[in-house]
């Protein structure tokens, strides 16, 4: 009985570290080809479009992170501040 308590919480541990790990990268959201069975070899237009939706799923990343470390080298937080006007809108004076 000791043993499998002992092996029952170490599963537990496990699967509480799996939860808890935090990905390095979230997934980007790019259109891609639906996954299906293919009997044979994969013909060289599935592997065209492999690569590409890979190449693309990387450019978008690296372009994502570049337009982030600049936003946050000019000191913008978020999208939405760096949106915003600087200045206060002119308010029509028949909606007041």
């Amino acid at each position: 009985m000791p043993e499998l308590t002992k092996e029952l919480k170490d599963l537990i541990k496990k699967q509480r570290a799996e939860k808890l790990k935090k990905l390095d990268k979230p997934m980007v959201p790019i259109p891609k080809r639906k996954a299906m069975s293919i009997m044979g070899t994969p013909s060289d237009q599935i592997r065209r479009l492999d690569e590409t939706a890979a190449e693309k799923t990387d450019d978008f990343d690296q372009h994502g992170r570049y337009n982030w470390t600049e936003q946050e080298s000019h000191g913008h937080i978020s999208i939405h501040q760096a949106k915003q006007l600087l200045t206060v809108p002119k308010v029509d004076a028949s909606l007041i």
